[in-house]
């Protein structure tokens, strides 16, 4: 396809790449995870298109899910079949009928024949084919020979106007998972002497991004979370690192309020711990037993700080340099682009993690949830709250390589009770389909209360999304074309799946 300057396209090893610094001989990434060449580059200027998701709702946000192509552009879509058999009147006679998608040939405006879906309908006339009995029993029998499948096609942006409102309706395009699996945590971790261990270490980096500090390799973990600090014990000990911790803060809930020994995520206790991305806690009572200022009534919830300290170091006063100094962890979240560049402490989810195992995709995932995530059993799912933009698009990317399904809704900022909270993303993970793509994230997590059983299969498959079509102005076009003896398909960098152009 051709698209405006800047889209970010999915090269073969994983990058991305803005669309009009591909050369001829590059390789982009295809559905299948495999390399596909470029043969040629179209270039041009023509009326543009603007492709976005379409929303359910107002405060869902349509994030890394839009790109603006030219008119001619081949949109990769799919309509699934449907078929209905209704009973009604028409002017006074009672009918049978069938409706149901089936090919078509349209005429645009310029003349060029267009191929594409359409509704069709077909009657049986109750008195003229021997009453209602029968005209069902005609309608039955042609309704069983029609093609059940679901229509994979593709169609110009320009003529996409030319649909049908049923079929425009269900017509969506396709985000694809990332099958091509690469292992960079795992040559970082062997630049560090460590043969092996890439999912531990993912584990490590989601639980860092999800309740880690800024600075060091130490964590905010519930007091009573024991199955994460274990884990952290586990998982560290591959890279000779050992775990310590202390309470560092006493918060104070009410016990009416939040009676149980192990809160569910929904709980005051977990809600007024501030969202991922804001790591300090929120400021409360240090808790004193001797302190009169203790109101009758309240207990102390510990939260403590977990330390993942190089094997052979002495806990000291909490001294950021001898904590980092030889510790892999931190040299590996740093190699890895998990923690931002020169002092700007920021977290990041980098690209290159969409393009790793399948396991260390879960696996960093599973830490991220366990660390700050919520999870529903029935039907499963997986809510991962940010104020971070880098976060939500990282999360989003990751698990989208995945076949996870995700949507995002924007929270706005407010003031309750006193207490201001900023704009936050709540990134939602589904999987609708039963796929076991959501089941095999959530089975590698620590936490029971999170966990689910492995799924016996996972079928990765693209997520469909119902999409809005906006024209904007002429503008300058950059494509690529792909060799003869292929799909002509490939991956932008938010994985939709788009065509090439100039074949």
């Amino acid at each position: 396809g051709c698209f405006a300057a800047g889209t970010p396209v999915m090269m073969s090893n994983g990058t991305i790449q803005p669309v009009e610094t591909i050369d001829l001989g590059d390789h982009v990434m295809g559905k299948d995870g495999k390399p596909r060449m470029v043969m040629g580059l179209p270039r041009g200027t023509e009326t543009m298109y603007k492709v976005s998701m379409k929303t359910q709702h107002s405060n869902e946000n349509a994030r890394l899910a839009s790109f603006v192509c030219n008119a001619s552009h081949l949109l990769v879509v799919v309509t699934p079949q449907h078929i209905r058999k209704t009973t009604h009147v028409l002017r006074g006679k009672k009918m049978t009928s069938v409706c149901w998608f089936d090919w078509d040939t349209a005429q645009a405006e310029d003349g060029r024949p267009v191929r594409l879906v359409k509704l069709f309908t077909k009657s049986w006339n109750h008195d003229a084919h021997g009453g209602e009995a029968a005209a069902d029993a005609k309608a039955a029998a042609f309704r069983s020979e029609l093609p059940a499948g679901d229509f994979e096609w593709s169609i110009e942006a320009r003529d996409v106007s030319l649909l049908g409102t049923d079929v425009r309706k269900a017509t969506q395009q396709l985000i694809n998972p990332v099958l091509f699996q690469a292992g960079h945590l795992s040559q970082v971790l062997e630049r560090h002497g460590y043969e092996s261990g890439a999912p531990e270490m993912a584990y490590l980096l989601g639980s860092w991004v999800g309740g880690g500090y800024d600075d060091r390799a130490a964590f905010a973990v519930d007091a009573r979370d024991t199955a994460i600090k274990g884990r952290m014990q586990e998982y560290g000990s591959l890279f000779d690192l050992t775990v310590d911790s202390r309470e560092y803060k006493k918060d104070m809930y009410s016990n009416q309020a939040d009676a149980k020994t192990n809160p569910p995520d929904d709980s005051p206790a977990k809600k007024a711990r501030k969202i991922l991305g804001d790591i300090q806690v929120n400021a409360t009572l240090n808790r004193d037993e001797t302190s009169p200022t203790v109101k009758k009534g309240f207990t102390g919830i510990g939260d403590e700080t977990v330390v993942l300290r190089p094997s052979g170091t002495v806990a000291g006063a909490g001294k950021t340099k001898p904590l980092n100094t030889g510790n892999a962890f931190w040299a590996v979240a740093n190699a890895m682009g998990v923690r931002g560049p020169g002092g700007q402490h920021a977290k990041v989810i980098p690209d290159v993690l969409m393009c790793e195992p399948f396991e260390v995709r879960e696996q960093f995932l599973a830490g991220l949830v366990d660390s700050d995530g919520h999870v529903k059993h029935s039907p499963p799912s997986a809510t991962i709250k940010t104020i971070d933009t880098a976060i939500c698009e990282g999360v989003i990317k990751i698990a989208r390589s995945l076949g996870v399904r995700v949507s995002v809704s924007t929270e706005a900022a407010s003031v309750i009770r006193g207490v201001s909270h900023k704009k936050a993303y709540a990134v939602f993970l589904s999987d609708p389909e039963n796929t076991g793509v959501l089941a095999s994230i959530l089975s590698r997590c620590a936490l029971e209360r999170k966990k689910l059983p492995a799924p016996a299969a996972v079928d990765r498959k693209g997520q469909a999304m119902y999409f809005d079509l906006e024209k904007q102005a002429p503008a300058e076009y950059y494509g690529v074309t792909l060799a003869d003896n292929t799909d002509h398909q490939f991956l932008l960098g938010n994985m939709t799946l788009v065509h090439n152009c100039g074949e």
